[in-house]
């Protein structure tokens, strides 16, 4: 069962690493063939996302020669989802998508947290590249709002969502629902990240199929406590 184990572990690395890596070459490919201007004011925006991407796989690459808790640290979540916000947007307009970053005006007790920021990039990088995938057409928000005394991310799109039927095994390694092009690996690392974290729940979803009044077919969310390394779901 071990042997089994880390060998979905491993899968789930390489996962990530080649989602990094094929974003990477999306976004090169379009400065390549001049999509967004050729100035160097034009492309800034892009070769930061690169950077950043590239930042990310190192920081992952570098999480798996030592102990994790050496990644432990405080975040500045507004920053760091930011960070994310940017990466993202090239991906998310080569798809004639929206991607929407949503903070407030003044956070109760701040937005530092104390976590694992590989850990925490894994399972909002995989969040965020899922709601890229499976959207054909509208918006993808990503929010960072405060909920009594903690901070909550929420990823919400208005993709394909999820059958009522598949929420129960939506997190379990290699699983895919019938219309799913995936690994079926990007849900099981955001549930990982969450164990590894001591969390009593994994995840919450909200999910609605076909036309409704709001048009949100998913949304996840995360509870981050600003005072210890630990999350829930909201």
């Amino acid at each position: 069962m071990s042997s089994l184990t880390d060998n979905v572990n491993l899968s789930a690395f390489v996962h990530d690493v080649l989602n990094g890596l094929g974003s990477t070459s999306l976004i090169l490919n379009q400065l390549i063939n001049g999509v967004h201007g050729l100035s160097q004011e034009e492309v800034k925006s892009l070769l930061s996302a690169v950077l950043q991407t590239n930042n990310r796989i190192v920081n992952l690459v570098e999480a798996q020669k030592v102990n994790p808790t050496n990644f432990v640290s405080r975040i500045d979540m507004l920053f760091f989802l930011q960070n994310l916000y940017l990466e993202f947007s090239p991906l998310a307009q080569a798809r004639s998508l929206g991607l929407h970053y949503v903070t407030m005006q003044k956070y109760k007790h701040g937005t530092t947290v104390v976590g694992d920021t590989t850990g925490l990039e894994r399972m909002l990088s995989n969040l965020l590249q899922n709601a890229i995938n499976y959207t054909e057409s509208g918006d993808i928000f990503l929010r960072l709002a405060n909920q009594d005394n903690n901070l909550v991310i929420e990823i919400e799109d208005t993709g394909i969502g999820i059958a009522p039927e598949n929420l129960e095994n939506m997190f379990r390694p290699l699983w895919r629902s019938l219309d799913s092009q995936g690994s079926g690996l990007g849900l099981y690392v955001v549930k990982s990240v969450a164990i590894a974290h001591d969390s009593q729940e994994t995840h919450c979803v909200e999910s609605e199929m076909g036309v409704s009044s709001k048009p949100k077919a998913k949304a996840f969310f995360l509870r981050l406590l600003t005072t210890r390394s630990r999350y829930r779901c909201s």
